[in-house]
């Protein structure tokens, strides 16, 4: 089986943890009636309320701390170039980005490389790899359309994105860095992906160096970060889980962290020159028993974040106050469907101009563009993540909007 088709196995009523095996799972949470795509939005309103739906049944491996939802349904889950989760039209992240490719090919003397790039969206992140030296980018997406343009900086600098799976008849290439940011959770076969990874590896290129980044796991359980679950992901990774991942399948780990305020893990790996004889790296008592107590509360915690929105929406609306929700990606979709059924919430603004007209899934909310604020009365505007407040204050400054901004 290949790596493409990894992300595509058949997988309902998973019993078993997908990283490890372990079938001693414990329960985190339920979360039924979810869209199935977040990040895909709808011309109507009406076709909106009628997308497709599943339900997330969180659960927690005590044996190697991933976490998934066992109730994932892959044949569910097809990626179509409706998919939009593109970040780059914000500056801030665009700052993290960009900081990103050149911390790689200055790291790895990237310079006059050859780059692959899995899950690769339109490309935004490989142009800017290239921009910052490499020679060839060689991006692959299914969801990718070449009606739809990048978004990032370096047009014309050696980029080819082919639109469907990485798989066996790739493995010819012998790149000099492998990008996969964001898709790993998507994946329904972790293991099997990243263990095939290495068999085409070890076979033609052991130099290769891999760069892989995933929502970190903590965050959403330690830091309220409870808009994150979201029926695409099928994984929730840890930064032990994600490197436990990587030894288990032969690679040496090279580095691993937090990225993005603490929201995103990555890691960098590549193929040993000998068969590793090393240990996994030792685990932390103090740092496992927090996580271990995040698990056991978050269920509570969960319905009690919830519970305040509710109210606090409710509230809005018995005083006529307006707001709005600023995001109307993956944090901004879950949100609004589990506490606006009632369309409290007046307006949804999102910088791309990719979501304007369109529609959220599950609640119909059409999506408008900043200037949709200018002479309307936003008493409180809720941004649905926190990395961005800056970037929006100065974007309403500019508009000439006053209003209240809530973090979500």
């Amino acid at each position: 089986m290949g790596v493409g088709e990894r992300m595509v196995a058949r997988s309902p009523g998973i019993t078993r943890c997908p990283l490890c095996g372990c079938t001693d799972l414990v329960p985190v949470s339920e979360i039924p009636d979810v869209p199935v795509f977040c990040n895909v939005l709808w011309p109507s309103a009406a076709a909106a309320c009628g997308a497709p739906r599943g339900d997330i049944s969180l659960c927690y491996c005590p044996s190697c701390t991933h976490l998934h939802n066992r109730s994932f349904d892959a044949t569910q889950v097809e990626y179509q170039p409706d998919y939009e989760n593109s970040l780059h039209f914000s500056e801030r992240f665009n700052e993290f980005a960009s900081a990103l490719a050149r911390r790689l090919v200055q790291t790895h003397d990237l310079r006059e490389s050859t780059v692959v790039d899995l899950g690769c969206g339109r490309g935004d992140f490989l142009r800017l790899v290239c921009a910052e030296g490499a020679r060839h980018g060689i991006g692959f997406d299914p969801s990718y359309s070449e009606a739809a343009p990048s978004d990032g900086a370096g047009e014309g600098l050696g980029v080819e994105i082919l639109p469907r799976e990485f798989g066996p008849r790739d493995h010819h290439l012998t790149p000099d860095l492998v990008c996969c940011r964001h898709v790993l959770e998507h994946v329904v076969d972790p293991r099997g992906f990243v263990a095939d990874l290495h068999s085409w590896l070890v076979d033609h290129s052991s130099e290769t160096i891999l760069y892989f980044e995933v929502p970190n796991a903590r965050y959403t359980l330690e830091q309220g970060g409870i808009w994150d679950l979201i029926y695409e992901h099928h994984s929730y990774f840890t930064l032990e889980s994600l490197s436990r991942l990587f030894f288990d399948t032969g690679f040496d780990v090279l580095a691993a962290g937090q990225a993005f305020g603490g929201q995103y893990i990555y890691l960098e790996a590549k193929v040993p020159s000998a068969p590793s004889r090393g240990a996994a790296a030792r685990r932390d008592a103090a740092s496992l028993r927090a996580l271990e107590l995040s698990v056991e509360s978050f269920g509570q915690a969960f319905e009690s974040h919830l519970d305040r929105w509710k109210h606090r929406l409710r509230e809005a609306g018995a005083a006529r106050k307006s707001i709005s929700v600023w995001g109307a990606g993956s944090k901004g979709v879950t949100f609004l469907n589990a506490v606006d059924q009632d369309h409290s919430v007046r307006s949804v603004i999102d910088i791309s101009p990719r979501k304007h007209g369109k529609f959220v899934p599950g609640t119909g909310h059409r999506v408008a563009p900043p200037s949709a604020l200018v002479g309307s009365a936003c008493d409180t505007l809720i941004v649905m993540n926190p990395l961005y407040t800056t970037e929006i204050r100065t974007m309403l400054n500019k508009l000439g909007i006053t209003c209240d901004i809530e973090c979500a």
